[in-house]
């Protein structure tokens, strides 16, 4: 036996977790001191925010931030669109065809300036030197899935990099501790000058890790309400027909099984119940981004049983691959959900939940928001609840009324909030 487990053996385990994260939390702190050593001196005459895009379909949690600063006059804004990057046995592989898709995304962001950031003919990147932005803001955290010219270390050496969680997290900490522990991890804690929290379960989460580098200036963790759902629209269509949006997950019971999907589970049956109720029932499908990617990866499907699943999409059925959410939020009326951040967005409009998984999935903060939701174990139990909501027996409205109203005090105007706190800190400096 180790030394490390003869210690381990002898140690009680509560003293043992605290011990392993003291040497995380030092171990952050001493990276972000030579990070801010790091940090240029150059001052603009305006502030220069950059913003990173490179999956647009999670650039809704910033979105509103850009907005705010656009509107700004001591703001220059700044996109920089990426190519997707996958890694591989032999290292980075770089999809310079991807790039274009984001390009064309950006270009509808009206107001602030495209950098051209890669040239296909000499296969380079924009120096981000000549640009010189004050605050960097990510689009997803992994940097190890940007190219290798915008990884994290060389980006901390450009400007002050920023963060917003991509997505809302308030599953419980200890049951979904590894997925805290995914998209908070140690090299975005380390090097990351502002993170700003998409809420109370996050913040607390960081701020375990982070207290002893809030010592250093410069390293700010916040809880200022999230972006997202700044954005968040009231939009109920006028029609006779219930339409149910359906979410499922891309994990599988195989790779994640504290986290699966439901999709395996109700595929066939869901698409045999609404092809039965044509003329009453409407059915969307936005699975997650990178699910049939993922459930082909895993072995649960191949590329031809997806192509045939997506052909069963026709008349009251429909499959939504759009980059926007938000049009399947307003052209449904109740979501059949996974656990997913997207459930509190349609929860603030205020329309029912029928969620596939466990009570105790979630933070107990949160528990006012959760009682709203009808819980459903099996096909059977979400048809249940889908011919009652039909009939127009909505026995959570008043409960969720309630809940609405408590959590918009909370959560609302983050963006003019992260906005300000990044003029004070630029403008304190000078």
């Amino acid at each position: 036996m180790g030394a490390k487990k003869v210690i381990k053996s002898i140690i009680p385990k509560a003293m043992w977790n605290w011990m392993v994260d003291l040497k995380i939390t030092c171990g952050i702190a001493n990276t972000f001191r030579k990070v801010k050593k790091s940090l240029p001196d150059y001052k603009n005459d305006k502030i220069k925010i950059l913003f990173i895009v490179q999956r647009t379909e999670v650039f809704t949690s910033v979105r509103t931030v850009f907005e705010e600063a656009i509107k700004d006059e001591r703001c220059e804004v700044y996109i920089l669109p990426l190519p997707k990057c996958i890694n591989t046995e032999r290292g980075q592989e770089l999809l310079p065809d991807t790039l274009d898709e984001v390009i064309d995304f950006c270009a509808g962001l009206k107001g602030a300036e495209l950098i051209d950031s890669y040239d296909k003919d000499t296969k380079r990147f924009y120096d981000l030197n000549e640009l010189k932005p004050d605050y960097i803001f990510l689009n997803v955290p992994y940097t190890t899935q940007y190219p290798s010219d915008y990884s994290m270390e060389k980006l901390v050496k450009i400007g002050k990099v920023c963060f917003v969680p991509y997505s809302y997290t308030f599953g419980d900490t200890k049951k979904y501790n590894s997925v805290y522990q995914t998209e908070f991890h140690t090299t975005l804690l380390s090097h990351a000058s502002y993170l700003f929290m998409d809420g109370e379960a996050s913040y607390k989460f960081c701020k375990k890790k982070l207290w002893l580098s809030e010592f250093i200036n410069g390293k700010k963790l916040f809880n200022l309400g999230y972006p997202r759902f700044d954005r968040v629209i009231s939009g109920n269509k006028n029609h006779e027909k219930l339409t149910a949006l359906w979410i499922p997950r891309w994990t599988t019971k195989k790779q994640d099984g504290f986290i699966s999907s439901s999709f395996f589970d109700f595929k066939d049956e869901i698409i045999r119940y609404f092809k039965s109720r044509v003329g009453q029932l409407e059915l969307i499908t936005r699975p997650h981004p990178i699910a049939f990617d993922n459930y082909i990866k895993d072995g649960f499907m191949t590329k031809e049983s997806v192509e045939l699943y997506k052909k069963e999409y026709v008349g009251n059925l429909h499959l939504d691959e759009t980059k926007d959410y938000i049009g399947a939020f307003v052209n449904s009326d109740v979501m059949i959900a996974d656990f997913s951040g997207m459930i509190i967005e349609y929860f603030m409009m205020n329309k029912p939940i029928i969620y596939c998984g466990e009570k105790d999935d979630f933070v107990p903060e949160l528990k006012y928001i959760t009682d709203t939701f009808y819980y459903a174990s099996s096909w059977q139990e979400v048809e249940g609840y889908i011919e009652l909501l039909q009939n127009g027996m909505d026995e959570k409205k008043d409960l969720r009324n309630a809940a609405v109203e408590k959590f918009k005090n909370e959560a609302f105007c983050s963006s003019e909030r992260i906005l300000d706190r990044l003029i004070k800190d630029y403008y304190s400096k000078k």
